[in-house]
């Protein structure tokens, strides 16, 4: 046997990664040996180069887990699967902070608290589409 290491890709991903592709760029014929390909690179690239989870959230994850001793190891290999591909949540207070004077100030009042997620919404969006 040869020396090419070879890559497990979840099922589901290769579809996955074709409908992605075929929705962001309609106008070209992806197949599904072009999403196996992509697919494979991403496995590949975890493979060689696994993100690490930082000790806060290995912490975290335990904190989180209703499993006893014996599997919350089992649980934090699990859930950091699920949680490495997750955006974190911003931090309202540092966006709050960007839009002082900006927020409406009547969190009481009907459709407040609606318009000033918007507006953070908003601001995210630009703050993303900068990088």
């Amino acid at each position: 046997m040869g020396s090419e290491k070879r890559y497990v890709v979840p099922e589901g991903m290769v579809g996955r990664v074709r409908d992605a592709l075929q929705g962001k760029y309609a106008d070209i014929l992806w197949t599904m040996e072009t999403a196996r390909v992509a697919a494979t690179a991403f496995a590949e690239v975890l493979a060689e180069k696994p993100i690490v989870p930082s000790t806060d959230q290995v912490v975290n994850m335990a904190i989180d887990s209703d499993k006893g001793d014996g599997y919350l190891s089992l649980h934090i290999a699990v859930e950091w699967q699920r949680r490495m591909f997750l955006a974190p949540e911003p931090d309202t207070a540092e966006i709050d902070a960007h839009l002082a004077g900006i927020l409406f100030d009547a969190p009481t009042h009907v459709g407040v608290g609606v318009a000033n997620q918007a507006l953070r919404e908003a601001y995210l969006r630009g703050v993303n589409s900068k990088r």
